[in-house]
């Protein structure tokens, strides 16, 4: 495994621009071919900041959400207990009132 590693790393020293053939960048320089991968990326580049940014909004969005959830969830357990309180008491005075 650590053999794989530094021969990834020598092939990365001999190949910066991470082709698999080390004469492929200067071919694709020599082609023009760089000035594609600008226009290539630049998109790329803008759109993975678009990304980013809609990452991060969702994230504001489910921690908002999540707040939200347990406010909710403790109201209902407050109402849940006022809910039983009533009907113990309307129990209760159904009783006295009836007594049979």
């Amino acid at each position: 495994m650590a053999e794989d590693l530094e021969q990834k790393e020598m092939l990365a020293e001999e190949n910066p621009a991470g082709g698999s053939d080390p004469g492929q960048g200067a071919a694709l320089e020599s082609a023009g071919l760089g000035e594609d991968k600008d226009d290539v990326l630049t998109p790329a580049n803008i759109r993975l900041k678009e990304l980013e940014q809609s990452l991060v909004s969702k994230d504001n969005e489910i921690e908002t959400l999540r707040q939200a959830k347990e406010e909710l969830e403790a109201r209902v357990t407050t109402i849940s207990s006022s809910l039983a309180e009533a009907i113990a008491s309307y129990r209760t005075r159904v009783v006295a009132a009836n007594p049979e």
